[in-house]
């Protein structure tokens, strides 16, 4: 008997071992954060589970608002109440007829699953200094540096080889001249200043749609049905608005398209070092003409992604994703982590000595995840529920 569990033992170090060995020159040096230890903690996360509680018909959007074009430039501040009952709210306008409904949420509390190991573990001190808007402003009149140093985006010819194959061709074009990303069969992931400036839907709603690239270099315009904005974005203002800068559109039909897979992104599992990506339609480049960039996370919080991937207006609304790997197969697979905002001034001490700029994305957190999955409506409950499957039966193998 003793002999057998000493077998046991031996068979499971050498499986360890084996793991160690194998561990590739990709996963260490784009994933640092990918832990490879022989006895490493299990990491989990909690995902909520949202139901509609009530709704209620407002008024007809007018499409009075305004979308100039530019980044959208946010400012940190600590007057904020992030994924909160109220910010989860939600509004839906119905794009042809401007009818708007909001709908209230309850936010009940689900299972703790396995997320998977994808962020280093580093000190995320976050910043309780406050700073009004005023304050900022007077030390950031210097040019947006949207590019940093030398200009890393990349083209990505329309081809079927390229551009038209994954990860490229989950990205797709808006009317009001944005970037998304592909999300469901009928759901397209933007930010939400591309199509609400947080008073009402931009004129360009009116008509909104979303362009799909062909092989011959032609683009398939597909009307949007509906938009469904955070009430944390409507109603958050200049501090609490960045945070909910995501909007997700509905297809009048099916695309029949691949889409990306969409994770929970939070500060153990994203993070400093780890290396994320998106591609975009940029202005500044010839029109039309699909661009890649990819670089390291600089800084985070619980709610942002702060990075120095090169990016100009056109870029918001994009799919920021990173590699996470599937213990399952046993390969890398692309999921979902954030949406590009835009540019963000971080302020590092109370006295505004120390001022920052990013590029930042908005973060997939648990609680904007189950809010996305409950957009999605019968999508939702199956690209949701497998992906919550997953996660638990990784928790009942621990």
């Amino acid at each position: 008997m003793k002999f057998k569990e000493t077998y046991i033992c031996s068979f499971l170090l050498l499986l360890q071992i084996k793991r160690y060995l194998t561990y590739d020159l990709f996963t260490s040096v784009y994933y640092p954060g990918l832990k490879n230890t022989f006895f490493e903690d299990d990491d989990y996360v909690t995902i909520p589970k949202l139901s509609k509680y009530y709704s209620k018909r407002e008024m007809k959007t007018n499409y009075t608002g305004i979308y100039n074009g530019d980044i959208y430039t946010s400012y940190e501040s600590n007057k904020n109440t992030i994924d909160v009952k109220e910010n989860l709210d939600y509004e839906t306008a119905v794009v042809r007829s401007g009818k708007r409904i909001s709908t209230y949420v309850k936010v009940e509390k689900a299972k703790v699953v396995k997320q998977y190991k994808t962020a280093t573990d580093s000190n995320r001190n976050e910043n309780t200094a406050g700073a009004t808007n005023e304050n900022i402003n007077r030390r950031s009149k210097r040019t947006r540096r949207n590019v940093y140093g030398r200009d890393d985006r990349s083209y990505i010819p329309i081809t079927e080889t390229l551009g038209l194959s994954e990860p490229y061709s989950y990205t797709v074009k808006i009317s009001t001249g944005c970037t998304g990303i592909i999300i469901s069969p009928r759901h397209v992931l933007t930010a939400a200043h591309c199509v609400h400036d947080q008073k009402d839907y931009v004129s360009g709603t009116k008509g909104l749609k979303v362009g799909f690239f062909q092989a011959n270099d032609t683009i398939d315009w597909v009307k949007v049905k509906t938009i469904k904005v955070s009430k944390g974005w409507i109603n958050g203002g200049v501090s609490n608005g960045p945070f909910y800068d995501y909007a997700l559109l509905k297809l009048a039909k099916k695309h029949f398209k691949a889409f990306i897979k969409l994770s929970v992104s939070d500060q153990d599992h994203h993070g400093v070092g780890e290396r994320i990506s998106f591609t975009s339609f940029d202005d500044d480049k010839p029109k039309d003409t699909m661009w890649y960039r990819s670089c390291s996370i600089i800084e985070d919080d619980a709610s942002f992604l702060y990075h120095y991937c090169d990016a100009k207006p056109g870029s918001s609304g994009s799919g920021v994703y990173t590699w996470v790997y599937d213990n399952d197969l046993q390969q890398w697979d692309r999921e979902l982590v954030g949406v590009f905002s835009g540019n963000r001034w971080k302020i590092y001490d109370e006295f505004y000595i120390i001022v920052k700029n990013f590029n930042v994305a908005v973060r997939l957190t648990a609680a904007r995840y189950a809010q996305i999955c409950e957009w999605l409506g019968k999508y939702g409950k199956t690209i949701c529920k497998k992906r919550t499957k997953k996660l638990n039966n990784m928790v009942s193998r621990r």
